[in-house]
């Protein structure tokens, strides 16, 4: 006799954020039903049971994640793989799947390699007699952020520099409170700032460099209302992408006393790479093209020095093997139905198998 779990829920969101999305309380047990369907008892060790607006988010984008991908072969195999650790690396391979499969491609997740040892690469693509092996890696940024050093910096902007101001640090390199604090004497910063309020440009963007290493945004906001105190105080994490040099600066913006202070810095994320390469290599299928597709979300920093890594280090004769990179980057903005995507890729030119992954990444016509 098939075992049962009973699970209560309960939702806590605002009619607003329902007719926002356009769902309602019915549409969100459906979502619940479907992916208990799929996870079973593992449901409750993924998605928590007390629903609010942001986990309904997270259940309506995993179920249109899977949906997509549930008539894959090896669906079964590769749903029973997904712990809450890891179910954004697990979701990202779906992801991936969906994709190449919106591309024409037949999709096989966790592909049964005939042994235990050896590759064991997250799909194999099909297109007539194209047969592709895929590997799919995440990488976790979360130490790159250094809230701690970040927030020292914040406060040191709250307490010298008393403007209701929105203020944006951007390091060049890794923010480094010292070196701040000897800038801001050697360039009278202080002064400039409180300069650019006195001109009273309501909205208007102003930049201060500290030389190469720091630049200073500072957008005029009106007066605050109240005491210090009545304003909510904390931060959110996030990255700034220049839209010129496509540089990721990542860090914090800090709500302090009804002001909002940013801090933001460009790691090396050369390392993350290098384990992506190192992992990846053993997955690689020998007399098969094999691809490795890298989620985008992840990569921060200078994408001028990712693109000379990828292709002096990674794709080199000593791993003709790897036939590409894909640096991939799903996202949906505000109002969009679909999603939206950005793919970046890197073709090795010492390849044994050569694909021509620019094929690979056009939709099929059929």
């Amino acid at each position: 006799m098939r075992k049962m779990k009973k699970v209560s829920f309960t939702v806590n969101t605002t009619e607003e954020f329902l007719s926002e999305r356009k769902i309602s309380f019915g549409d969100i047990k459906k979502e619940t039903d479907y992916l208990g369907k799929i996870f079973g008892f593992k449901y409750t060790d993924m998605f928590p049971t007390e629903l609010t607006s942001a986990s309904i988010d997270l259940l309506f984008y995993c179920g249109k994640i899977l949906r997509a991908i549930e008539n894959c072969s090896g669906f079964r195999k590769h749903v029973r793989q997904y712990n809450v650790k890891e179910i954004r690396a697990h979701l990202f391979t779906a992801i991936v799947a969906g994709y190449l499969l919106k591309r024409g491609y037949e999709v096989e997740l966790e592909p049964d390699m005939g042994r235990k040892d050896g590759p064991h690469p997250d799909l194999k693509i099909e297109k007539k007699d194209i047969v592709v092996f895929v590997e799919c890696k995440t990488s976790d940024i979360s130490n790159y952020y250094r809230k701690t050093e970040k927030k020292q910096i914040a406060d040191l902007i709250y307490e010298e520099v008393k403007t209701c101001d929105q203020i944006d640090i951007f390091f060049s390199g890794e923010a480094n409170l010292d070196h701040l604090k000897n800038l801001f004497n050697e360039h009278g910063t202080i002064k400039e700032i409180y300069g650019f309020h006195q001109l009273g440009r309501d909205g208007k963007e102003s930049k201060i460099s500290l030389g190469e290493e720091i630049e200073i945004i500072v957008i005029q906001m009106p007066a605050i209302i109240g005491a210090e105190e009545d304003h909510i105080n904390g931060g959110v994490l996030g990255y700034m992408e220049d839209n010129s040099s496509g540089v990721r600066s990542i860090g914090f913006s800090f709500m302090m006393g009804g002001r909002s202070i940013g801090v933001w810095d460009v790691v090396d994320y050369e390392n993350k790479l290098k384990d992506k390469r190192e992992t990846s290599q053993k997955q690689l299928v020998n007399k098969y093209p094999n691809i490795v597709f890298i989620d985008g979300s992840d990569v921060v920093g200078d994408p001028s020095l990712h693109k000379e890594y990828i292709e002096n280090e990674w794709l080199t004769e000593e791993l003709s093997n790897c036939s590409g990179v894909v640096l991939f980057h799903q996202y949906q903005m505000p109002g969009m139905k679909d999603f939206g995507e950005k793919v970046d890729v890197y073709q090795n030119r010492h390849t044994k198998y050569e694909i021509n992954l620019d094929d690979l990444m056009m939709k099929s016509e059929t």
